[in-house]
């Protein structure tokens, strides 16, 4: 998927499998990525891997909640808390999507695989 063909209210986000999410990174290449945990949910230790900065190993999960979208499921979206105070990349999709900067990778996430 390119930067330029994301859009939270596009269908693309209506293809996610019933247990996956995408992961977007600051460079705009996204991946599928399923949850470790038990009922095919996100356990936190894997979100913060996930948001992680280059340098380091976990990062601290800020939850993001986008307008809702009528007859779509809601999402959420997760960063790195800590993301402009350790000098991460700026993510363009991500800063796009939510009206504000966000930086570091963005986990876009089914509302429904977060306990």
């Amino acid at each position: 998927m390119m930067l330029s063909q994301f859009n939270h209210e596009d269908t693309t986000v209506a293809k996610l499998k019933r247990f996956e999410a995408f992961l977007i990174q600051p460079d705009g290449t996204t991946t599928i990525v399923v949850p470790d945990g038990p009922q095919g949910k996100f356990r936190m230790g894997h979100l913060q891997r996930l948001i992680a900065g280059p340098d380091e190993s976990t990062g601290y999960v800020e939850f993001m909640y986008p307008p809702k979208v009528k007859g779509q499921e809601t999402l959420i979206y997760i960063v790195n808390e800590d993301g402009r105070m350790k000098g991460l990349t700026i993510n363009p999709v991500g800063s796009k999507a939510m009206d504000i900067e966000v930086r570091g990778p963005v986990l876009l996430v089914p509302a429904r695989l977060i306990d």
